[in-house]
């Protein structure tokens, strides 16, 4: 069975160029380091590698192994001694120049990097994982249409490269190329059946365009591969929910609230289903717990208002307005929504003022002006 794969950052240290045959010199020395390295001994590698360098000061694997313990160590400043070395004694070593370029990458030095992945690929061109370390740096710096490139090639060479796929199909997803976002998602899967996150972006997709069957099915393909997948379940309720499908979309919630109880986003999608279907109790006991999670959820304070103040109770409205404009007063309609709790307790002074705040932010707010006027106020008199 193929293994489930995710988007992940590539390795933290460059590939080791293929050896010959061990022998019983150095160069045996140097694959028992790069053994001890793949198992993180650190220390038994160092002294693999410094043993080479005793016999033999010129060794260019041997300060390239080096380099790869300090890259996997964090020691950037040590790595780049060693891979610098190494290029020294051997300047056409391309896997030392990608690891500079990990060094810098790691420091957040973006064109650095990426002057030394293309240094890198100048010497060895045909290499996927650095073309696929390069579209990640041009990523970081927005220049989407150079990482797309780049993407597109390593998977050229490398046409299973999973993670390039998935890298590629959400680069596409965000440039607005969504048929070409398919296609690369759909490579991913070709090359591993099993990958649930490509099926949950193959999902969003159809979901973007109301493809609803089309959606469930990918986040149910998603699930029987990680069932524990909380993104699947989560989007698998929105889709239910938005075509009525109440029983569905509960279970779903009801799922993800299971693997995640602290995730307060959750019940506040609870809350809205129950709303929508008119179950005002339910929503608030869902609503309740978004906030008990989250205290600081400003959109779920403000559905909870909503609820209470059809409900008749006001000052618990009143409460829970306030509580989200604290935590962002620039959301116009919870004003609207405070000033008409103020009103329906005929306290029109602080309405009037709510409303007015309202038209601070948003001075075109048709909404808040009509309040205004029905209470015989107007934006401009705060007496």
């Amino acid at each position: 069975m193929a293994t489930a794969v995710d988007e992940t950052n590539p390795p933290a240290e460059p590939a080791i160029p293929r050896l010959r045959p061990l022998g019983k010199g150095p160069e045996t020395r140097i694959v028992i380091g790069n053994l001890y390295l793949q198992e993180k001994k650190y220390a038994e590698a160092v002294q693999e590698f410094e043993a080479v360098l005793r016999e033999n000061p010129d060794s260019a694997m041997a300060h390239f192994g080096l380099g790869n313990v300090y890259l996997r160590q964090r020691q950037g400043d040590r790595a780049a001694v060693c891979y610098a070395t190494a290029l020294r004694h051997n300047p056409e070593l391309a896997e030392a120049r990608y690891g500079l370029g990990l060094v810098h990458l790691q420091e957040k030095r973006l064109e650095e990097a990426a002057e030394e992945f293309r240094r890198s690929l100048h010497l060895s061109p045909d290499r996927p994982l650095v073309r696929f370390t390069l579209g990640n740096v041009y990523l970081a710096q927005k220049r989407e249409s150079e990482a797309v490139e780049e993407l597109r090639e390593a998977l050229r060479l490398k046409p299973d490269f999973v993670l390039a796929s998935l890298r590629l199909g959400r680069t596409l997803l965000a440039m607005g190329q969504d048929a070409e976002a398919f296609e690369a998602y759909r490579g991913a899967l070709e090359s591993n059946p099993q990958l649930a996150s490509a099926h949950v972006r193959l999902g969003d997709l159809h979901a973007s365009q109301r493809r609803y069957a089309e959606a469930i099915a990918e986040y149910q393909a998603a699930l029987a591969t990680r069932p524990t997948l909380l993104a699947a379940h989560e989007r698998l309720g929105d889709m239910h929910a938005e075509q009525g499908h109440y029983a569905e979309a509960l279970a779903a919630y009801q799922e993800a609230a299971r693997l995640k109880p602290a995730r307060a986003a959750i019940y506040l999608k609870l809350g809205n289903l129950h709303l929508a279907h008119g179950r005002q109790e339910e929503a608030v006991g869902a609503l309740q717990e978004a906030v008990r999670h989250n205290r600081f959820f400003a959109e779920a304070r403000r559905r909870l208002g909503n609820v209470y103040a059809s409900q008749g109770k006001h000052a618990r409205a009143i409460l829970e307005y306030r509580a989200a404009i604290w935590v962002n007063p620039k959301r116009t309609q919870v004003h609207v929504d405070l000033g008409d709790a103020y009103r329906e307790q005929c306290d029109l002074r602080n309405a009037a003022a709510s409303y007015r705040k309202a038209l601070e932010i948003d001075p075109n707010l048709e909404a808040a002006q009509e309040r205004l006027a029905a209470i015989g106020e107007t934006p401009g008199d705060k007496s």
